[in-house]
């Protein structure tokens, strides 16, 4: 990985998110920050799907596996599509506030969406489900390679009054805690599950 300087304590660096949180603690700060703040990410970070998928909740959790209070921050554009960073800087700021007065972040990640003003409140909610269908776009370069576009398709938000796609679309900021341990616990149990490993074993051996 390269890192630029672009100036006094700010760097670019050309890995990802993950990255460079850990490029960060390991080889540029002086001592470990007390709270780490990915974003605010340009749309929404929604749903199990967008959690995987995201460079900017990586990051955070990446933070969290370091042992520093980590938020993730996404902000969501109005009806004509702009963005209003102003005031999602400003809800941040706040959040941080508090992270720093008191001690709940740790061991968890929070992915925290913004939509655009005005907010009904703020709501503390499980993950919901974003589900993509896009359009696979298959194209010829001039020199006869083939190559794909995937587009964003309209994907559908599935959840209860609990969660976050729905809550975010009623005008609330959405928080959800994260945990780091993806574990299926209790598949673990299942015997079905471990004899189907047993007979692997048994072919293997």
């Amino acid at each position: 990985m390269r890192v630029k300087k672009i100036k006094e304590r700010i760097f670019a660096i050309d890995g990802t998110p993950a990255d460079c949180v850990y490029l960060a603690l390991k080889c540029l700060l002086p001592e470990k920050p007390h709270l780490l703040i990915s974003g605010i990410n340009q749309g929404a970070n929604l749903g199990q799907q967008d959690i995987c998928y995201s460079g900017t909740v990586a990051a955070a959790i990446q933070g969290t596996f370091l042992g520093i209070p980590s938020l993730a921050f996404s902000s969501l554009p109005d009806e004509g599509g702009k963005y209003r960073f102003d005031f999602s800087a400003k809800i941040c700021r706040q959040f941080a506030i508090k992270a720093l007065e008191r001690d709940f972040l740790r061991g968890i990640t929070f992915n925290i969406n913004i939509p655009p003003p005005p907010i009904k409140g703020i709501k503390l909610v499980k993950l919901g489900e974003k589900r993509y269908n896009p359009e696979i776009i298959q194209k010829t370069d001039p020199r006869k390679n083939v190559y794909f576009w995937i587009g964003d398709g309209s994907p559908t938000f599935v959840g209860d009054e609990g969660s976050d796609v729905v809550a975010i679309k009623q005008g609330f900021i959405t928080v959800s805690p994260l945990k780091t341990d993806f574990t299926a616990y209790r598949k673990l149990k299942l015997n079905s599950l471990k004899k189907i490993l047993v007979a692997i074993e048994d072919e293997i051996s």
